[in-house]
């Protein structure tokens, strides 16, 4: 059965990146980066820096584990796709949906870590 689904995710995968849409990109959705580094190298600069801001609370040294990690892996990804092909860039590139999104997984992620600092102290006592 695991053959199967992973089969199948890679079928998904391969016909997406073949049927690419023929849509023209919209500067201010998936070229945004470019744009702020044609405002200027500072800008470059500080746009860069946000975006490994952005993803450096699922890789700080005391947060290791599965969920943070793979949060911090799919919002890397997103960061890079855009590089590779017509994809808006996350978070800077386009409407809200991104930013409650990584919103939502930020608080789920401190949350987490509230809930097992509480057991770990009541398995001390």
């Amino acid at each position: 059965m695991e053959v199967h689904f992973t089969a199948l995710i890679r079928f998904f995968v391969i016909a997406s990146w073949i049927f690419l849409d023929h849509l023209a990109p919209v500067p201010y959705v998936e070229q945004i980066i470019f744009l702020v580094a044609d405002m200027g190298s500072i800008l470059l600069f500080l746009g860069v820096l946000a975006l490994l801001l952005l993803i450096y609370p699922f890789f700080v040294p005391w947060k290791k584990d599965t969920l943070s990690l793979a949060l911090g892996l799919y919002f890397l990804m997103t960061i890079l796709v855009t590089f590779v092909g017509h994809f808006p860039m996350p978070i800077m590139g386009y409407g809200i949906s991104p930013t409650i999104g990584y919103l939502i997984a930020i608080t789920a992620i401190q949350k987490i870590k509230i809930e097992q600092t509480k057991k770990e102290r009541i398995y001390k006592r």
